[in-house]
């Protein structure tokens, strides 16, 4: 499991290494635009690595902590802007009390991640993906009512002076994937952006960045913030100023 998650976050990487910043909307995106303004982010699907100049390697103890950075910044960048945001919140215990939601939170997520893989292989500017049913359910679970879900796939590494392979093969297939950032950049963020209709599950609006553009720092929320915030630009408009959280 831990080879598949590593293999489909390096397919993230592979794409979008060489591609510019990619804008997907649907048909309807334009007549319903105006009225997205309460967003439900979705909880962050968040893989990490540790990178050093000459090594790449998994680094599953930090994906919950990058998972929580990237939710804090999306809440940022949306507050920052028209929209309002009402995270979806699903606690630990909700998902042991409930072992229906327990699956349907991972199945919302494979099809987000099948979408997703979708866009990245073809050049097609407009969209006709919708996500499974279950998908709408998670609206209901949001603080306040809302029509539109925000979910985020997000990659991040960072640098450890520790950091080795835990074998061969994981090095030398990383070694080669990531070798187009140079040495120079130890740290980044790879970022995957979708707003999805709840109601019809339908996907309205996506976006995500190149590795070229990843110079981010995964575990620093403002710096995150202004990805997230680039990223939904196309929706909400510029942002002139952001104040510090600071």
């Amino acid at each position: 499991m831990r080879f598949l998650t590593l293999l489909a976050a390096l397919s993230l990487v592979v794409v979008s290494t060489g591609c510019g910043t990619t804008v997907r909307t649907s048909e309807r995106y334009e007549s319903v635009r105006e009225d997205i303004r309460l967003v439900a982010p979705m909880p962050v699907e968040a893989t990490y690595f540790l990178r050093t100049a000459t090594v790449t390697e998994p680094a599953p103890e930090l994906d919950a902590e990058f998972a929580v950075v990237v939710l804090e910044a999306l809440n940022g960048a949306l507050e920052a802007t028209r929209f309002y945001g009402i995270p979806v919140v699903l606690k630990d215990s909700m998902l042991v009390a409930d072992q229906e939601l327990a699956l349907d939170l991972p199945r919302a997520r494979e099809a987000f991640g099948a979408a997703a893989a979708s866009l990245r292989d073809t050049k097609e500017k407009v969209l006709t993906l919708q996500l499974n049913p279950e998908v709408g359910m998670f609206a209901d679970m949001a603080e306040n009512e809302t029509d539109y879900l925000l979910f985020a796939r997000a990659t991040g590494y960072g640098s450890s002076g520790g950091a080795v392979a835990r074998d061969v093969a994981v090095a030398a297939v990383t070694g080669i994937l990531f070798g187009a950032v140079g040495s120079s950049q130890t740290k980044g963020v790879l970022l995957e952006l979708a707003i999805v209709d709840a109601n019809t599950t339908e996907v309205l609006f996506y976006n995500r960045n190149k590795e070229s553009e990843s110079g981010y720092n995964p575990l620093d929320v403002e710096s995150v913030e202004r990805l997230c915030m680039r990223l939904l630009e196309p929706v909400h408009g510029r942002v002139r100023h952001r104040t510090s959280r600071r």
